[in-house]
């Protein structure tokens, strides 16, 4: 019996690899295996799916709609988090309201060292708000616990916008491009979607891969 364990166990880990390297092949992410050394599978595929139909009944009532008059409104994001759809062309609406907006299409998996916490871009925000900067910290998908947590963690008390589902469609893939086309008005470099983008007005002056104090100070000092 232990011999015939130990096989079933190699063979359900050695499915979940070759499952994992076929999704490498083809370009797609996928995060964890397919089922566990128990063989329970794993709820799904992370980086896929941008997870709206995941939401469930109460979460479904918290997701609004934008609303240019409340873009400054303070949320108590801790006990009831609300997201907010948004689309390009509410970016463009805004571009009106505000003298520069920083939009950052923010990916809640971010599994790297240079990921940042929310508060990072909220104190940079902060520190140009008298020069009328506006941050739209727009995540991709609709994870909506994982957000959360990281609006708790960072005491996040301004609007948390998503990618509105009806307009770009689940996939992450088509979502990031044509989020990222809506917002360098289709002359960005397609072989790399940057996520950070810095407007003055309706002129798009810093699109890239990097955010800082630094580097606002100086984008907003050119312009």
């Amino acid at each position: 019996m232990i011999l015939q364990l130990s096989r079933e166990r190699l063979m359900k880990l050695l499915l979940s690899l070759f499952f994992a390297v076929g999704l490498s092949a083809c370009g797609l992410v996928y995060i964890g295996p397919v089922s566990n050394l128990d063989g329970k599978p794993v709820s799904h595929m992370e980086g896929i799916n941008n997870d709206h139909n995941r939401l469930d009944t109460q979460q479904l009532k918290l997701i609004k709609q934008f609303s240019l008059g409340e873009t400054d409104a303070v949320r108590d994001q801790k006990n009831n988090l609300s997201l907010v759809e948004i689309t390009g062309a509410d970016i463009s609406e805004s571009l009106e309201k505000y003298p520069y907006c920083i939009v950052y299409l923010w990916d809640v998996n971010c599994p790297g060292e240079h990921c940042k916490p929310l508060y990072y871009y909220e104190d940079i925000e902060k520190k140009f708000r008298d020069k009328g900067v506006k941050l739209f910290m727009i995540s991709e998908t609709y994870q909506y616990d994982m957000i959360k947590g990281n609006a708790e963690r960072s005491a996040f008390d301004r609007d948390l916008y998503v990618l509105k589902d009806s307009v770009y469609g689940h996939k992450l893939a088509k979502s990031r491009m044509r989020f990222y086309n809506e917002m360098t008005s289709g002359k960005g470099s397609k072989k790399d979607l940057y996520r950070y983008f810095i407007f003055k007005k309706n002129n798009l002056i810093y699109y890239g891969s990097d955010m800082s104090e630094q580097l606002v100070d100086s984008v907003l000092n050119r312009s």
